[in-house]
């Protein structure tokens, strides 16, 4: 027996007295028997079935409909503008107004519009 399996032995006889378990013969049987309160483990959930796109598809068709949607968002604005000023903004107006765009739209879930 190396020193080791001794020394491991005489700590698992020690922690056997301490906690007032029967005390295992060899290295071997203490460390073969089974521990108090272990649970089985619990069976895993079946992975779902991939949807056929790969992650760059499926960005791309989120990041679509968030660009349509900022986009029809801007043309509103605009026509807003128009509608009341009887003209199209043009330079600062122009990046006034789409700035307050901007501000109201809903951030991008990476930060930034693409």
């Amino acid at each position: 027996m190396t020193a080791k399996e001794r020394q491991r032995k005489a700590f698992l006889e020690r922690k056997a007295r301490e906690s007032g378990k029967e005390q295992p013969k060899t290295p071997s049987q203490a460390l073969s028997q089974a521990k108090p309160g272990a649970k089985p483990a619990a069976e895993k959930k079946p992975k779902p079935a991939p949807t056929g796109k790969t992650r760059a598809e499926r960005d791309k068709e989120r990041n679509a409909k968030l660009r349509a949607k900022y986009n029809a968002e801007k043309q509103k604005a605009l026509a807003g503008y128009k509608e009341v000023h009887g003209k199209s903004p043009t330079g600062k107006e122009r990046t006034k107004l789409l700035a307050a765009v901007q501000r109201a739209h809903a951030p991008h879930p990476s930060g930034t519009l693409k």
